[in-house]
């Protein structure tokens, strides 16, 4: 196990980093913060699908730092039964993410809220999800929202 997480260390450590330079661009510049977010989703977006599609089965090596059974039990189970299908949907709710993040407007909020609900549902990957950097990023959300006039339900 030891040597599983050592393979995720640099790119842990980076992912950190970045995600706390995130959070402050967003706090700082929240326009920026927002196509910094996009960009970051557009780009796990493309990743997602390339990985899905060629190499599905390395999506079943975040099973082994899960600190949660059920989690633990839905990677070897279900998910790794439909693993192109299930990714290639959370890709296209990444896509969507960052059409909302780049276009601002009424689709600002449900971007935000989905990116901060895709963030929290990783966050149970562990060293796979960079953890903390999911919950650094959260934050990096919720200046977005406080400080952005969204344009709410309007009459």
């Amino acid at each position: 196990m030891i040597q599983e997480v050592e393979k995720f260390l640099l790119p842990w450590f980076f992912s950190n980093i970045l995600s706390l330079v995130l959070v402050f661009v967003c706090y700082k510049w929240q326009r920026a913060g927002r196509y910094f977010f996009g960009t970051i989703f557009l780009f796990a977006a493309g990743v997602n699908i390339w990985m899905a599609i060629f190499k599905p089965s390395a999506y079943l090596d975040y099973g082994k730092f899960t600190f949660l059974t059920f989690y633990k039990a839905f990677i070897y189970g279900f998910f790794a039964q439909n693993t192109t299908f299930l990714v290639v949907l959370i890709a296209l709710g990444q896509l969507a993410i960052a059409a909302g993040l780049f276009l601002n407007g009424k689709l600002l909020l449900p971007a935000l809220l989905g990116a901060a609900f895709f963030l929290l549902a990783i966050v149970p990957l562990g060293v796979g999800s960079a953890f903390p950097a999911t919950l650094f990023m959260v934050l990096g959300l919720w200046f977005l929202f406080k400080n952005q006039k969204l344009p709410l339900v309007q009459p």
